[in-house]
């Protein structure tokens, strides 16, 4: 961890005090707490492939497992389309043909975690 050009490594649970250089003098300390994580999925719960990137027109999803929803945006945070219960393999998604070349966003939610991720559109 990284806080105002000082660092740490990873921190187990608990209260964790800290000093900051320049304020040390003053008396000044601060504190980090750190509660547990469990429960919090880790990424690995969820992979799944986009291809190709840059997009021309259709997009391929390659998904390990079923029953994940997808749901792709613009920008803005329109949703552009959504599909859910998706079986495992891999989905090809045509919902960006007749849109302007640009930066969309392709999320994919199974039962434990959500994952956004970026595709160029040329």
């Amino acid at each position: 961890m990284q806080f105002d050009g000082g660092s740490t490594g990873p921190l187990s649970v608990g209260v964790h005090y800290y000093v900051c250089t320049p304020h040390a003098g003053g008396g000044m300390k601060g504190t980090i707490t750190v509660t547990s994580t469990v429960g919090i999925p880790s990424v690995a719960d969820l992979s799944f492939k986009l291809f190709p990137n840059p997009v021309v027109d259709n997009l391929s999803i390659e998904l390990p497992e079923e029953g994940n929803t997808i749901k792709v945006y613009d920008l803005t945070g329109n949703v552009l389309a959504e599909y859910n219960d998706v079986a495992a393999g891999i989905m090809n998604v045509g919902v960006l043909e007749n849109k302007p070349a640009g930066v969309y966003l392709v999320s994919v939610t199974n039962r434990k975690t959500v994952i956004t991720r970026r595709i160029a559109k040329k």
